[in-house]
């Protein structure tokens, strides 16, 4: 629909396009899931690999962390993946990290060694360029 109420018709399109889905195709490749390929993926070529672990469910900061890398992920560096870890139910990267809290944050290299870690207390991106090495 046009601003002025009417709809578009075949073969009309919107003026400018091109950054349309530019950050959506950022957050499915860079803003994902833990797995130990998912980890490999994000090193690999020097990249860089930050832990999140979220209790999206229940926890205010980790929603508002969440929020704020969907609406501003392309402030992102582009060598920086996130891998969101499930703090309710991954024990196992709990326990590896000795993690006590939700958003929680965890920067590793490729074997998975702790580089640096923080708390974003909602800050998403703002927390994670503070304190990326």
């Amino acid at each position: 629909m046009w601003t002025d109420g009417s709809f578009m018709e075949a073969g009309e399109m919107m003026e400018d396009d091109s950054a349309m889905g530019s950050n959506d195709s950022a957050i499915a490749t860079r803003y994902v899931d833990y797995s130990s390929n998912s980890l490999s993926k994000a090193t690999a070529n020097n990249g860089c690999a930050v832990l999140f672990f979220a209790a999206l469910a229940w926890c205010p900061s980790c929603q508002a962390a969440d929020r704020n890398f969907k609406a501003n992920f392309d402030e992102v560096p582009g060598d920086v993946t996130i891998l969101k870890v499930d703090y309710d139910n991954d024990s196992a990267m709990k326990k590896k990290y000795a993690i006590t809290m939700q958003d929680t944050f965890i920067q590793v290299d490729s074997q998975g060694k702790e580089i640096t870690r923080w708390n974003s207390g909602g800050k998403g991106v703002e927390a994670l360029l503070t304190n990326l090495n």
